[in-house]
């Protein structure tokens, strides 16, 4: 069993309800997302959405960037493996799109398919991205 399951979450909707309270570049940073364990790809995960939603793309590409740099566990754990990958770079290959980027959009959606061969969005996308 995966201890690590119930303070996620609790301080993943901790994270979440303080959302409208916080401004500018702390938004985040007061939310104790990271107090137990900072190499936690599934909160940096969350973490990116959040920043991405919240209209913080930069903030949100360095959040995704950093699970990249992260090992993924050499156990069964209750995150979905696929955000040491493919998820995380459609992530970064959309906000490389969003920001004009075609060229480091194409090589993202590369990789996408590297993992995930004949993905149709990541085809499709990649080719746009020409």
């Amino acid at each position: 069993m995966d201890d690590s399951a119930p303070w996620k979450t609790e301080e993943t909707i901790v994270g979440l309800s303080q959302l409208p309270v916080l401004s500018g570049a702390s938004r985040f940073g007061g939310c104790h997302l990271f107090s137990t364990d900072p190499d936690d790809a599934e909160l940096h995960f969350r973490k990116a959405v959040l920043h991405r939603k919240a209209g913080q793309p930069a903030e949100a590409e360095a959040c995704w960037r950093r699970i990249l740099t992260l090992k993924g566990p050499d156990r069964f754990c209750s995150v979905d493996q696929d955000i040491y990958g493919h998820l995380t770079l459609r992530n970064l290959a959309l906000l490389a799109e969003q920001r004009g980027d075609q060229a480091e959009a194409r090589r993202l959606w590369k990789m996408v398919l590297d993992a995930c061969p004949g993905d149709a969005e990541a085809m499709a996308r990649g080719e746009a991205a020409q």
